[in-house]
């Protein structure tokens, strides 16, 4: 990481995109709460997004297009038992709850970069089969997520 940024999003938003030429027109931003659920309760967790979004763009050119997603459903029975404590779907369902109240306000106080929200939990509901180890899905469950978003910003 580059001694300036203290996170992922500082890296990415701040300084990598900061210097790619041409800007991409659309950028999709899969949602995080899985890992987020062990970095931020759920009183801190809407700060953190509000300011990782923000970040986003504050470092956007405004023709720039964002779509952002919810996390999918995790598969329990596959997860280990550890990491099915903290990451539970009634938890992800919880912050993803969360994700959407920052989205839209986001939507209702920003420009027209932001589409709304993709709810990849629901999407995931009966695709749990597609879910190699828990959290990750094999590759026919992300074909299908970008089929979606090539619809929305296609159509």
């Amino acid at each position: 990481m580059c001694q300036r940024s203290q996170n992922y999003e500082e890296l990415v938003f701040g300084e990598y995109y900061g210097k790619v030429v041409p800007f991409p027109d659309l950028i999709v931003y899969f949602g995080t709460a899985v890992h987020d659920i062990l970095r931020y309760t759920e009183k801190q967790y809407p700060n953190y997004l509000h300011w990782s979004l923000q970040l986003i763009f504050d470092n956007l050119p405004k023709t720039t297009k964002v779509i952002y997603t919810n996390v999918a459903r995790v598969n329990s029975k596959k997860q280990p038992p550890i990491w099915a404590k903290f990451t539970s779907n009634s938890r992800l369902f919880r912050y993803n709850s969360l994700t959407a109240e920052v989205v839209s306000n986001m939507l209702k106080h920003r420009n027209n970069q932001l589409f709304p929200m993709i709810d990849l939990f629901d999407m995931s509901r009966d695709k749990l089969h597609w879910n190699k180890d828990g959290v990750h899905y094999y590759p026919q469950w992300y074909r299908n997520v970008i089929d979606v978003i090539m619809g929305i910003t296609c159509s």
